[in-house]
């Protein structure tokens, strides 16, 4: 879908709608920043539940919403750690 609208979308538009509506302008920001900073932390998570896959971490992070999702839902428990 995103790579549908960047390719086939007009840019001239898109700028013009992001500088006059703030909703798209926050949308937009948001995408990006969480984009950016969640393979950071879907990585630290990935070693404490001892999954050392570096297919899993590109798949998670290049597909945003889905793999994510698919992550979560489908992730192991973390390990018991032992106390006394």
């Amino acid at each position: 879908m995103f790579f549908g609208g960047a390719i086939s979308g007009s840019w001239v538009d898109f700028v013009s709608e992001w500088q006059s509506r703030r909703f798209i302008n926050v949308m937009s920001l948001d995408l990006l920043c969480l984009c950016l900073i969640f393979p950071l932390i879907i990585r630290d998570d990935m070693l404490r539940r001892n999954i050392d896959s570096n297919t899993l971490f590109w798949v998670i992070s290049l597909i945003p919403l889905l793999g994510t999702l698919v992550y979560l839902c489908f992730r192991p428990s973390l390990p018991q750690s032992e106390t006394n």
